[in-house]
């Protein structure tokens, strides 16, 4: 995968999971902007680990504020795989 298919399936996942109608780019906060409560951020990365079969560890999670700090953290972990 490119990193721009890996991109948009990172938004394509977080589109299915949250059911927003906000248009996702990566300055979208995940809270403020998508609406997002905790247990579904939660939520959210199970999904996105099911999908690409990887482990988001628990240490990046206060670092995760906005779609592109998710999507920086997954390209990050595929990356080292």
């Amino acid at each position: 995968m490119t990193l721009k298919e890996v991109q948009q399936e990172i938004y394509d996942v977080i589109q299915t999971s949250t059911e927003t109608e906000c248009v996702i780019s990566d300055d979208k906060c995940l809270g403020a902007d998508l609406g997002l409560s905790s247990m579904e951020v939660f939520i959210l990365l199970g999904d996105l680990e099911n999908n690409f079969g990887i482990t988001i560890p628990a240490e990046y999670l206060r670092e995760i504020q906005t779609v592109g700090d998710l999507s920086k953290l997954i390209i990050q972990i595929l990356r080292e795989m």
